[in-house]
């Protein structure tokens, strides 16, 4: 029953939108202010739109030149170095320091005796008192 509702439904508005398909496009108001182009972008902007790219981008190259995945705090110290250029160079290793790795050692395995070999070991260090 909910199926048939639901193709009901279906079917109703897809019918109703047929028949009055301009009704969803309502035309925009003419304006009365005067709109006027912008100028051509400014260093600051290109700046701001080149740095975002480079923040963006850089991690990507960075990956595939590396061939794995970077650390966070190699991906930081990029994208200081996008916005604040040698100056992010520079204050990069002071936010951003280097992940501490150490190399796991192998656990040695311990031979263990077996029941018997500890019933030997009281075996034979046993002595009866006379």
């Amino acid at each position: 029953m909910r199926r048939v509702a639901t193709v009901a439904i279906v079917l109703i508005a897809t019918v109703m939108g047929a028949q009055f398909p301009a009704w969803g496009q309502l035309v925009a108001p003419n304006p009365n202010v005067l709109i006027t182009s912008r100028g051509p972008l400014t260093p600051l902007g290109w700046y701001g739109f080149g740095s975002i790219a480079c923040a963006a981008v850089s991690p990507m190259i960075g990956t595939i030149v590396l061939g794995r995945e970077m650390t966070l705090s190699e991906v930081n110290r990029m994208a200081l170095s996008c916005f604040l250029g040698p100056v992010g160079w520079l204050l990069g290793p002071l936010l951003f320091p280097d992940p501490v790795v150490t190399a796991l050692r192998r656990r040695r395995k311990i031979r263990r005796r077996g029941v018997r070999g500890r019933r030997a070991a009281a075996v034979s260090t046993f002595r009866p008192v006379a």
